[in-house]
């Protein structure tokens, strides 16, 4: 509940002017469809990687005729021929996390392709407190499942360079059992 309740503040705080909205690491689109409720007008892509995942997405577009689709998508190899427009925001929740220190290639993408606004909820090394022994079970696990690393520490040498904005970036203390998985952060290429 929440994430929810989070999720719908981060959709009505930062998404409402933006015409589309792309997420990557999409999963079933359960985030892409809960704003389509939201917002039924914005244009949405939903990509991934899992093919199962993008068809859940072109069958809701079916069904409710909402500019919505799914689409194949790798991050290791990211497809530069997508094209990101204007006013355009980008998404990740708890995508990044599964690709551990090999983010380059996407935030190289997220660089080139300049969207107008970049929301990531991911599981973040950096913000934890290394002489907590709740934190310290939570690194064990975040580094056991080699989870996200070195990314918020990569934003913060791009911010110092002119190359990006962080306009917010914030450890919720919320998550499971085993680590937080929505620590927050949203930047924007320069």
């Amino acid at each position: 509940s929440f994430f929810e309740i989070f999720r719908d503040w981060v959709f009505t705080t930062y998404l409402s002017d933006f015409r589309n909205v792309y997420e990557f690491g999409s999963g079933s689109g359960f985030n892409l469809i809960a704003l389509s409720k939201k917002y039924p007008k914005k244009k949405m892509i939903g990509f991934d990687w899992s093919i199962s995942a993008t068809e859940i997405l072109n069958d809701y577009r079916r069904v409710t005729n909402k500019d919505i689709k799914g689409a194949l998508f790798d991050f290791f190899q990211p497809d530069y021929s997508i094209e990101i427009p204007t006013k355009t925001a980008v998404m990740t929740f708890c995508a990044f996390e599964q690709i551990g220190h090999k983010f380059t290639e996407m935030l190289n993408f997220f660089m080139q392709k300049k969207p107008d606004l970049i929301i990531q909820m991911e599981p973040t090394l950096e913000y934890y407190d290394y002489t907590s022994y709740f934190d310290q079970q939570a690194i064990q696990y975040h580094k056991s499942r080699n989870y996200l690393s070195g990314y918020l520490t990569r934003l913060h040498e791009l911010e110092n360079l002119n190359q990006i904005e962080i306009i917010h970036s914030k450890r919720l203390n919320f998550g499971n059992k085993y680590q937080e998985s929505y620590s927050i952060h949203i930047w924007k290429p320069l």
